[in-house]
């Protein structure tokens, strides 16, 4: 699913150290979390922020279904009404109109194709 390879970007899921360049993978890499989720009955763990799971695979299948419960309004946040900007306005607790979620936003539309002004519906 493009899309949530794209949240994986947005998210940091990449590794961050090169060789020794000092610098740590981000903890969203380090927790096999692409999409930084904070709860999800996949996990093997929680480091009381974020969901730890046992693998890269369970970890995207998390992501995965997290998006296809949105885009089917099987949450009781988002609806398969509500636009990607309104969505993504609630899964990363931006506010719609913010330059955090337009960025966020942006790398969603360039690594998916998926337009902030279609519905969540349509990503599945």
């Amino acid at each position: 699913m493009k899309v949530a390879y794209a949240v994986s970007i947005a998210e940091g899921w990449i590794p961050k150290h090169h060789k020794n360049d000092g610098i740590d993978d981000s903890i969203s890499y380090t927790h096999h979390n692409p999409g930084n989720l904070r709860e999800s009955e996949y996990e093997y763990a929680n480091d009381g922020s974020f969901s730890i799971f046992s693998n890269d695979l369970v970890g995207f299948y998390a992501l995965i279904r997290q998006l296809e419960l949105y885009a089917l309004g099987y949450n009781n946040k988002v609806m398969s009404s509500d636009t990607i900007e309104q969505a993504f306005s609630i899964y990363t607790n931006l506010s719609i109109g913010s330059i955090e979620l337009d960025n966020y936003l942006s790398i969603i539309e360039k690594f998916s194709g998926v337009k902030r002004n279609e519905y969540i519906s349509s990503i599945i």
